[in-house]
């Protein structure tokens, strides 16, 4: 990996949180609410331990500073854990699976359609027009003449 990104674990009743790495302890400890590791490749276990042992909590999880989609990401949330596989193409798998996602939402008559995905959808790249109309309405209602 060329990087270090970070996995952040969040959720109001966590206090504290058991790092594997390929079955090696890397890191532990308390939190309130909120966790932060550095990621490693490898197979990824986080243990949970949730306030009074309210089992079932299902936290926001962000890898590198972004929410992902846990079911996207190829992320297991057990009642007590969450488990991933972390390496040089996830972002690439999270990014395929994403698109295939939005694909598999199109009506099926219209998948074939590239104008009306990329119309509605916007997914064959950066679509600067549609972010610089954005900025310019969002700057034109908060601006105070």
């Amino acid at each position: 990996m060329n990087h270090i990104d970070t996995l952040e674990i969040e959720h109001p009743k966590l206090t504290s949180y058991t790092l594997y790495v390929d079955g090696i302890k890397l890191s532990e400890g308390r939190c309130k609410g909120h966790t932060e590791v550095i990621l490693s490749p490898g197979d990824i276990e986080v243990w949970l331990n949730p306030l009074d042992k309210d089992w079932g909590i299902v936290p926001n999880i962000r890898i590198g500073g972004f929410l992902v989609d846990p079911y996207l990401a190829s992320i297991t949330i057990y009642d007590h854990m969450i488990k991933m596989r972390y390496n040089d193409s996830f972002y690439d798998s999270y990014q395929k699976s994403s698109l295939q996602s939005i694909i598999n939402s199109v009506d099926p008559t219209r998948r074939d359609d590239l104008v009306f995905i990329e119309k509605c959808y916007g997914v064959s790249g950066p679509n600067t027009e549609i972010v610089e109309s954005i900025r310019k309405i969002l700057d034109e209602k908060n601006t105070v003449y």
